[in-house]
């Protein structure tokens, strides 16, 4: 029994053996996986941390290569500019030569590389200026030296100036002091004027009393109430200070600010005045408005009683015409003006209707014109009719014939292409109408050119005691006289000759008929 038992106790002491060797191996682990995350868990990660860690021999590859990805996802959060810090810490470890593109745990990367590398400003200045977007005050003061120097980056004394104002106004005293002896000297180099206000503004927002004045000056030359009061602001203290310039300033502003209350007192009163002198004008004008409209009413009356005149007297002047017993169409210069006066009597009532539309001397030119026409128009039936009466009969019937052929040619015309156009678009009642419309209208135009026809007589006939007698020219120069169609046998050197032959042949032959018409009186009793 005894080796049995020796051999259970042998194993059993292996077994514990064992057991407590894993036990310490396995508490090891946990120790050191402890440990780690402790050493995580206080370490800095923040941007500064991360740069602080890089490049740092104490700080093991891990741990580096860590910080520079934090470092650069932190500078570019999705496409964004992400952490300003984190860009100018970056930007920073690339030009000290901590690490290049890529991180410390690149073989390259892992001794480090010698400060301001181009390589290395290629890499750092987006940064920078990413950062500066959120205005961070390292970043802009960074940039200004940057672009003043001209070492690193192509000089731009504009940049530089832009971004040492934008410290200095963030409260960057350092860029103060350096940005007082550039303004001091005038900004050199500098030819954004804009910028150079900027500057100055930015001194004289810190308290800079020289700044204060000169951008007191130039508020003041605003001429604005508001700019005056911004200058009061920074001029009363220094005032209080006695500061010469200041006070000068002020007195200025006081003087400006009294002639600008004068001036806005004198323009007062002149708007005054310039808006009773629009209300008079406008008076004026509302009594000139209403006195056009009265007076193109009285003519679109007088037109309308003138035109039903016409028609009424344009009825026995047609049947005179066709029985002889007027002239109404003195040759065809006659008819000829007898469409041309109507249209621009048409065009002299519009110009009235619509109070003066037409140029001043357009406007009389038709007018004079028609009146002329009208006139020389009247003289030539007096002359072919000898009566005022006849003439008066006779002009009227002249306009309203022509009128009446005019419009009948139009509505022919316009009512003949209305209908075919109907007949196009299958409209078939519409095209009948328009086309009867034509046809009608086609019918009196044809009509009435007839009736025209008959009573155009040739020029220089006269109607003289009821006998129609026509002076004719003949090609010798001589003249030839027609009475009732019937030619005489003699000539006469100028017209007065034959005219005279004619009163005097007019008034034998109606001697004559009163003589057989007392004979056959005579006769019949």
């Amino acid at each position: 029994m005894k080796p049995c038992s020796d051999i259970t106790v042998l194993h059993t002491d292996v077994l514990k053996s064992r057991f407590h060797n894993s036990f310490i191996s396995f508490y090891v682990t946990i120790l050191a996986v402890c440990v780690f995350f402790t050493n995580t868990l206080h370490a800095d990660f923040s941007p500064r941390g991360c740069y602080e860690m890089i490049g740092n021999p104490q700080v093991g590859r891990p741990d580096q290569h860590h910080a520079y990805y934090i470092l650069k996802s932190e500078s570019n959060v999705y496409g964004q500019l992400g952490n300003p810090d984190a860009n100018y810490y970056l930007a920073e470890c690339y030009i000290n030569g901590k690490t290049g593109e890529g991180g410390p745990d690149y073989a390259q990367n892992q001794n480090g590389f010698p400060p301001n590398r181009p390589e290395a400003w290629a890499l750092a200045l987006p940064l920078y200026e990413n950062a500066a977007q959120f205005d961070h005050i390292p970043s802009l003061v960074k940039l200004a030296a940057l672009y003043a120097d001209g070492k690193y980056v192509n000089q731009n004394l504009d940049k530089s100036l832009t971004y040492l104002v934008r410290a200095a106004k963030l409260g960057d005293k350092a860029s103060l002091e350096k940005l007082l002896p550039w303004y001091s000297a005038g900004f050199p180099g500098i030819n954004d004027e804009r910028q150079k206000f900027m500057g100055m503004e930015a001194l004289a927002d810190r308290g800079y009393p020289e700044a204060q004045i000169e951008l007191s000056k130039w508020l003041i030359s605003k001429d604005s109430q508001k700019s005056f009061d911004e200058a009061r602001g920074f001029l009363v203290p220094l005032a209080d200070k006695g500061n010469i310039s200041a006070v000068a300033l002020l007195k200025d502003v006081e003087t400006k600010v009294n002639a600008a209350r004068e001036e806005a007192q004198r323009a007062a009163a002149d708007e005054a005045l310039q808006n009773v002198k629009a209300e008079k004008q406008k008076v004026a004008d509302q009594e000139t408005a209403e006195k056009e409209s009265r007076t193109a009413k009285f003519l679109f009356y007088l037109f309308a009683f003138v035109f039903i005149g016409s028609l009424l007297f344009a009825i026995p002047g047609t049947i005179w015409g066709l029985n002889e017993k007027v002239v109404v169409y003195n040759g065809k210069l006659d008819l000829a003006l007898s469409f041309i006066i109507p249209v621009l009597f048409l065009f002299t009532f519009v110009d009235y209707l619509l109070i003066r539309p037409f140029a001043v001397w357009l406007s009389w030119s038709l007018k004079v014109l028609s009146v002329f026409l009208l006139v020389y128009s009247f003289r030539k039936s007096f002359v072919s009719n000898l009566s005022i009466g006849k003439t008066i009969v006779v002009l009227p019937t002249k306009f309203i014939l022509v009128g009446l052929i005019t419009f009948c040619g139009l509505f022919a015309v316009g009512g003949t292409l209305a209908g075919i156009e109907s007949v196009e678009k299958k409209k078939h009642k519409e095209a009948a109408k328009l086309l009867a419309i034509g046809a009608a209208s086609a019918v009196g135009f044809y009509k009435l050119k007839q009736l025209i026809g008959k009573l155009v007589m040739p020029a220089g006939t006269i109607i003289l005691n009821g006998y129609k007698v026509t002076l004719g020219k003949l090609p010798s120069g001589e003249f030839r006289l027609w009475i009732n169609g019937m030619e005489g046998t003699q000539t006469y050197p100028d017209a007065r000759s034959a005219k005279l032959r004619a009163v005097e042949a007019v008034r034998k032959m109606r001697e004559k008929r009163q003589r057989r018409t007392c004979e056959t009186s005579s006769i019949s009793r």
